[in-house]
């Protein structure tokens, strides 16, 4: 079944080359059709948020997966700079980190995150944690209308 935000793109903010290729292919595995875009660390997606309407982050992603532990900008930040953007809370935004400590978690929900998840050691626990990431966000969940952004 075709959904409204098949082509909308999956950002993938994630500074690990391995990280990011095994999440990749996992989301592929699950059956995620949309375009993956990365932003490879936290200077490239706050520069992102900061760019005019065109990128993945203004043009209303499907989905943000947002590693926590970046160079540069941390994830942290970069969510709670996205929470306070005009429009960008309808993005549903997951927290995909190697932190399963418990003030990592709270303030990630505390800053708007909708999900936290643990980043397993296995491919195939990624594969089945992605495989349920797409059922929900992308399959089950209904999106709201992608918003249009006033010109600046």
């Amino acid at each position: 079944m075709t959904r409204l935000h098949d082509h909308r793109p999956i950002v993938c903010v994630e500074d690990s080359d391995e990280d990011f290729l095994a999440i990749s292919h996992a989301l592929r595995a699950a059956g995620a059709g949309n375009p993956i875009q990365r932003c490879a660390d936290g200077r490239a997606a706050q520069d992102a948020l900061a760019s005019a309407p065109g990128c993945a982050w203004t043009n209303a992603a499907a989905l943000i997966l947002l590693d926590l532990n970046l160079p540069g900008v941390n994830g942290h930040d970069l969510l709670t700079a996205l929470r306070h953007r005009e429009g960008d809370r309808r993005t549903p935004v997951i927290v995909l980190s190697s932190s399963a400590l418990h003030v990592d978690i709270e303030r990630c929900y505390q800053e708007g995150a909708n999900a936290y998840l643990v980043k397993p050691m296995a491919l195939e626990a990624l594969e089945d944690m992605m495989a349920g990431v797409v059922k929900f966000w992308l399959r089950l969940a209904t999106p709201p209308a992608p918003q249009q952004r006033r010109a600046a």
